[in-house]
């Protein structure tokens, strides 16, 4: 008798175990019906190809509801590429990279050129969510009827010179009336601090990545990822929340 009570008691310890442990889980379990309705707290983590970036909050695909990402977040799908559109640039662009971590995304304009220069002046974060990473440098394009010598200056840019204009690029903080006068300024374009402008286009012809950044203090999980968790949107709660992760403990050796 005592043994089976014994063992009645240890079925019963385990049987409790494996309740609680389900219970945990169950609030971060993903999944979909047949019909691609949302089945569970969250919104399915999801890509456009299995080496494509990870999408999820937040960000969306256009094919998921609205309230799985943020306003101004919203990628779609083309021939397998991740793609991002800004509302005040001309062209669409490719997504290389999201770092949730450090909350930078790496693009690419989809129109390939061998004229770097023009991609980057086409190129408009206006309206948009994101900022340059780590801060932004306004340049200025200047157009000059004779080869000229301008301190600091990149060029002349073969692509968008010709056989009687040279084109240069400057940095726009410096005063325009110690130009020369056969030199004016013509546009004006911002890129990244950290951006290599000489190499871009003195050295390379492909189309230049731009790195930028998002402010995860506005979405409400600020430093979550930086912790190594995740931040989601619950749809039950309508709020964002923090997603603890395990941590794999270290021992101390004395």
């Amino acid at each position: 008798m005592q043994k089976l009570y014994l063992y009645l008691s240890f079925t019963l310890f385990i049987s409790l175990w494996l309740s609680i442990i389900l219970l945990l889980f169950l609030p971060c379990t993903e999944s979909k019906t047949s019909g691609g309705n949302i089945t569970s707290e969250f919104c399915p983590i999801t890509n456009c190809s299995e080496k494509g970036p990870t999408i999820r909050f937040p960000f969306r695909l256009n094919t998921q509801p609205k309230f799985c990402g943020h306003e101004g977040f919203e990628l779609s799908c083309s021939n397998n590429n991740t793609i991002l559109h800004l509302p005040s640039s001309s062209s669409d662009y490719y997504v290389q990279e999201i770092s949730y971590h450090d909350s930078i995304i790496t693009i690419r304009d989809v129109q390939e050129t061998t004229c770097p220069i023009q991609s980057l002046l086409s190129f408009n974060i206006t309206n948009s969510k994101f900022f340059f990473f780590p801060f932004q440098s306004r340049k200025a394009l200047v157009n000059c009827t004779e080869t000229v010598y301008l301190y600091g200056a990149i060029g002349p840019v073969d692509c968008v010179s010709g056989d009687k204009n040279f084109v240069y690029v400057i940095d726009s903080y410096r005063s325009m009336d110690a130009l020369p006068s056969a030199c004016r300024t013509c546009k004006s374009f911002n890129v990244s601090t950290e951006f290599d402008l000489l190499k871009a286009l003195m050295r390379d012809s492909s189309t230049p990545e731009v790195v930028l950044e998002w402010k995860d203090f506005e979405y409400g999980c600020q430093g979550c990822e930086k912790l190594g968790d995740l931040c989601r949107f619950n749809i039950t709660s309508n709020s964002t929340v923090c997603l603890k992760q395990p941590r794999e403990t270290q021992l101390s050796v004395f």
